[in-house]
């Protein structure tokens, strides 16, 4: 089935990212109006508001993913230089990054109304291409030596994985490949900080840890999905059914059609038998998640995310085939997590290179507190000196399931690293 959420408002960043943003066009929305709006933006926010952050957002991605020169740019590889300059001065790019900034400035929230398992969100894929611009133009500040620009536009980055993160799991998956994207050209060249850079690196990483976690609500959001299917087959009867488990897509599972079909024929022979397949749902629902609002409470290493009983119900057949993949979520969650802890530890290291000339023996001398802590074990993170000025920092990762050939995986799990020596 294609992606489907819904956003919720978050701006906590704004007092660190808009100090540092260059000012854009006199007015970006203005302008706006004054064009033909690109289509995705007219199917997302049939009735704009101004008011919405999200907005902005769409439109910028509506601009960006049928702009040419774009499309052409991410078709090559290997861009020189001079390429992702010549891309940055064009005019609809320089228009995008500013409804980027723009939509940022204010509350970010769903343009719509009502979520349920239909909900399209085509804008989402589009969200990667702004992250992807927005690390061309911070490869560029760091190829002149602009660092402190360079961090404003991973701020912006980073803010936009967490904008773009709504209270379900697609949308909060791609949040996530959106912050591993925007800290990437920065760990990749570490060494241009300055001591003074590296601090706003580590203050920037700590206030972002302080940002309550967005999984709690992407549960919520979950929670909420399933009450508006429920809500939604009371209002149309069985029959649709298969619209809203996805039975009737071209890409659905054979499980799914087969499962759907079976209970259509069992809800055809007692004519409240439907009825009771929804109450029945919604208790098992509202249990399952209570469920899983308790388990989140607690530090990832120590989670043990239920499943929904096989009791050989209907409503509990459907629980099976509606419940979220909570290990895949949680293992991005935490690798996020790890990633900017890493982020926040390499500043500090080099911060300390910088006053002592040296490297630290250990991230004990660092005295960064919780910091340093593993998300996946709550142990200490790894660092080893591989020299006089090299070193090696990670998690340790989450656990990898079954047999695996994969040269990364150590000791059943794949570690967590950011930085080239690694």
């Amino acid at each position: 089935m294609e992606a489907r959420t819904r956003l919720t408002a978050t701006t906590a960043l704004l007092a660190l990212v808009l100090p540092l943003w260059p000012t854009g066009p006199a007015s970006a929305q203005g302008t706006a109006r004054a064009e033909k709006p690109p289509a995705l933006f007219k199917e997302v926010v049939p009735q704009p508001t101004g008011q919405n952050g999200y907005e902005e957002l769409v439109y910028a991605t509506g601009l960006l993913t049928n702009h040419r020169p774009w499309k052409e740019f991410e078709l090559q590889s290997n861009q020189t230089l001079e390429q992702k300059r010549a891309l940055l001065a064009d005019r609809t790019v320089v228009r995008v990054l500013a409804l980027v900034k723009q939509g940022l400035s204010k509350p970010v929230g769903s343009p719509r109304t009502k979520v349920d398992f239909t909900t399209l969100l085509p804008e989402i894929g589009g969200f990667r291409s702004l992250a992807r611009l927005l690390v061309v133009q911070q490869y560029v500040q760091l190829a002149d030596g602009r660092v402190s620009e360079a961090l404003g536009t991973m701020r912006v980055g980073m803010l936009l994985g967490r904008a773009v993160k709504t209270d379900t799991m697609i949308s909060g998956l791609v949040g996530i490949a959106i912050t591993a994207i925007a800290i990437r050209p920065l760990a990749d060249h570490l060494d241009q900080l300055s001591a003074r850079e590296c601090q706003a690196v580590h203050q920037l990483c700590l206030d972002w840890l302080q940002m309550p976690s967005a999984l709690p609500a992407m549960l919520a959001a979950e929670r909420n999905g399933h009450k508006n299917m429920i809500r939604t087959l009371r209002e149309k009867g069985e029959g649709a059914l298969g619209e809203q488990f996805g039975a009737d897509d071209k890409d659905a599972s054979p499980e799914v059609r087969q499962s759907v079909a079976q209970f259509r024929e069992q809800f055809g022979k007692d004519a409240g038998a439907f009825e009771r397949f929804l109450a029945d749902m919604e208790k098992k629902s509202d249990g399952y998640f209570n469920q899983l609002a308790e388990e989140v409470k607690k530090p990832l290493w120590t989670r043990k995310w239920p499943q929904p009983e096989p009791d050989g119900s209907i409503a509990g057949q459907m629980m099976s085939l509606l419940a979220p993949s909570l290990s895949a979520v949680e293992n991005a969650t935490g690798r996020e997590e790890a990633m900017i802890r890493l982020l926040a530890c390499h500043a500090a290291v080099l911060r300390y290179r910088w006053e002592h000339n040296r490297l630290p023996a250990n991230l004990e001398v660092l005295k960064l507190g919780a910091l340093v802590q593993d998300p996946f074990t709550g142990e200490t993170l790894e660092y080893r000196q591989l020299g006089s000025r090299r070193y090696r920092l990670g998690s340790v990762g989450p656990k990898v399931e079954g047999d695996t050939d994969d040269p990364r995986v150590v000791n059943g799990r794949r570690p967590v690293t950011i930085a080239p020596e690694d």
